[in-house]
């Protein structure tokens, strides 16, 4: 159970660190576009192009974060069940 536990806490690291990979790779993309672009059309459709990648990796990781919270919440859930499985076969065996 601990095992899964780490799984999930290791996977919401990952997590993390991927976001701040992405943002990084963001934030290069936007600087050498901003060198290489001209004039205010260009500058709209690189921001329009931006706001669109990030809006769609903002919704791949908060796909996976709330898969990780549902897997997280169900191990505890599991966890919880066999702790009280295991508090009633030690009251049953002490009777």
């Amino acid at each position: 159970m601990d095992k899964r536990i780490c799984e999930v806490e290791g996977g919401i690291r990952w997590f993390v660190e991927q976001l701040g990979n992405k943002r990084k790779e963001l934030l290069i993309k936007e600087e050498t576009l901003e060198e290489i672009e001209q004039g205010k059309n260009l500058e709209a459709e690189r921001k329009q192009l931006l706001v669109e990648e990030l809006v769609d990796y903002k919704a791949g990781l908060e796909k996976i974060r709330s898969t990780l919270e549902e897997q997280l919440l169900k191990i505890h859930e599991e966890k919880d069940q066999l702790r009280v499985t295991e508090e009633r076969s030690e009251h049953l065996h002490l009777q």
